[in-house]
């Protein structure tokens, strides 16, 4: 078989595409979380709640609820559809969080490296 096409419409979850072999096989496995690693994770950010309410006031509500629904689960060892949904989120909320800081940087030093005192972005 060549030039074969596959098409995903909407999400496709746990799906794994093997190419260029012939008559192979692959084991896809559930989810297995470290419980005590995210019990860890969890109660870090729950120390710093307020440091980070303080400075995200308007995402951190969804954020620590989030935070909440996830130790609930970890607590009670579930492999569940709430705790992946929950730590999908706060992955989701890093990366934008993270960005956004990166962008700051960046627009900082560009700023900082202009020349004659004139701001090269505003």
């Amino acid at each position: 078989m060549k030039n074969n096409s596959v098409y995903f419409a909407g999400n496709a979850n746990n799906v794994q595409i093997q190419q260029n072999s012939q008559c192979s096989f692959q084991n896809s496995s559930k989810d297995n979380y470290d419980f005590q690693s995210l019990k860890i994770l969890l109660d870090q950010l729950n120390k710093m709640k307020e440091k980070i309410s303080a400075e995200l006031p308007s995402e951190s509500e969804q954020l620590f609820d989030n935070v909440d629904v996830a130790l609930a689960e970890v607590e009670q060892k579930r492999n569940s559809s709430r705790l992946k949904n929950s730590l999908s989120f706060m992955r989701d909320f890093a990366v934008e969080f993270s960005a956004g800081l990166a962008a700051a940087g960046a627009f900082e030093l560009i700023n900082s490296i202009c020349f004659w005192g004139v701001k090269c972005l505003e």
